[in-house]
């Protein structure tokens, strides 16, 4: 079973694939399915005479395998989904808290985000229905999950370790289907929630964002009334539990809620909003000439010089003259106190957006200032420094702003 640790990838052990995408299995999964499968055997283990020990932890493992057999049709829902409409899926990862499936950005539409996102629950529910109309057959009506919440039906005492595996493994897909349906990401449920603002508002990044906020309000709900069985007397185990659960979808709430944050930041963009002044200079005039036409037109103006075929060669800034002392101001040409950028490049002026900002990953790390052309002229300089900070990134991490993943 081969680690994964592939760039852009998820760490894991990968294994298996369907249909070419690959299945990982995090560190965290394997961490919580020997954690369940000891407090599923501590359970099974006292309730059960000393006789049937080893039902007990034949049990514990069957759950274990249930769980981790109804999250992979979860996530093979989703993709089987997504592929439909055309985004082929890049992985199912199975992890701490159950899973994912990425799909590259491409195409994706509020109808295709809400059917994707409802499949994985759907499946589990559909799952969970089969588990009952097979155990109301072999029990004669005598079987549901309502039963452990004070409802009507459940499972009698004494039942075969068969009929045990298929109540258990329908209300695991019971429990997960509802569960995921609630309205607030990171679940499914904030996925339709993402969709139907989306639809609303015709941006999908204002679907992110509500649905980051439904999952913080969630959250706090789920600790709110896990603090008020605490007060009620309900067990301390279940009350850290269902903390533990609000907990995790704040997390992926708040890093939901901030990705749309960010990629709203980053779709405002603009180009010409982030522009600086500039003229332009040809590379053979002297530092003190290039200095008297910046003055002429303003001290803030960038100088953007050009070689003998015209094209931009250098930027440089209004604090730059300084730098030469006075007696040799007019011996220097510009191109000896320029910053050299490389031939051909520049920043169209109309460029906005994620695509603008996906064109700028590659020259920010190499570059600190392009200059902006609009109709083959040069109008402008953009410093690369200031838009790292407009989209919110510290120096050095822009290439980040034009990732395709969602």
């Amino acid at each position: 079973m081969p680690l994964v640790n592939k760039p852009g990838q998820t760490a894991g052990w990968r294994i298996g694939s369907v249909g070419g995408v690959p299945v990982i299995l995090t560190w965290s999964w394997a961490v919580v399915a020997v954690l369940l499968a000891y407090l599923y055997w501590s359970g099974f283990s006292q309730a059960m005479p000393a006789d049937r020990q080893s039902t007990a932890f034949a049990m514990a493992l069957a759950l274990v395998l249930l769980l981790f057999v109804s999250v992979f049709i979860h996530e093979l829902a989703h993709g089987l989904a997504g592929k439909a409409f055309g985004q082929r899926p890049k992985e199912y990862v199975l992890t701490f808290w159950g899973g994912h499936t990425t799909f590259s950005a491409a195409g994706a539409t509020p109808l295709n985000r809400a059917v994707t996102s409802f499949a994985g629950p759907a499946a589990n529910l559909v799952l969970a229905g089969v588990c009952w109309l097979v155990g109301r057959f072999l029990t004669q009506g005598d079987f549901g999950y309502l039963g452990m919440f004070g409802g009507s039906g459940g499972l009698s005492r004494g039942a075969g370790l068969g009929l045990l595996v298929i109540y258990y493994a329908g209300l695991s897909n019971w429990l997960l289907g509802l569960f995921n349906l609630i309205p607030a990401a990171p679940l499914d449920g904030g996925g339709l929630v993402e969709a139907l603002v989306w639809k609303l508002s015709g941006r999908r990044t204002t679907g992110m964002i509500a649905a980051g906020w439904c999952g913080l309000v969630a959250a706090l709900g789920l600790v709110a009334w896990a603090l008020w069985q605490q007060a009620g007397g309900t067990s301390l185990d279940a009350v850290l539990w269902r903390i533990i659960i609000g907990v995790i979808v704040g997390q992926g709430a708040y890093l939901a809620l901030r990705q749309g944050l960010a990629l709203a930041r980053y779709e405002a963009f603009t180009v010409t909003a982030n522009t600086m002044p500039a003229i332009v200079l040809p590379n053979y005039l002297s530092v003190s000439q290039g200095h008297q036409a910046q003055n002429q037109e303003s001290t803030s103006t960038w100088v953007v010089v050009t070689d003998s075929t015209g094209q931009p060669e250098g930027v440089i800034g209004p604090e730059a003259w300084g730098t030469v002392p006075a007696d040799q101001a007019s011996q220097l040409s510009l191109d000896t106190m320029m910053q050299v950028i490389p031939r051909g490049w520049a920043v169209p002026a109309e460029a906005s957006g994620l695509d603008a900002l996906r064109g700028l990953a590659g020259p920010a790390g190499q570059v600190h200032y392009l200059p902006v052309v609009d109709g083959g002229q040069v109008v402008g300089v953009l410093d690369l420094g200031r838009v790292r900070r407009v989209i919110g990134l510290p120096d050095g991490q822009a290439k980040q702003a034009g990732g395709s993943e969602s």
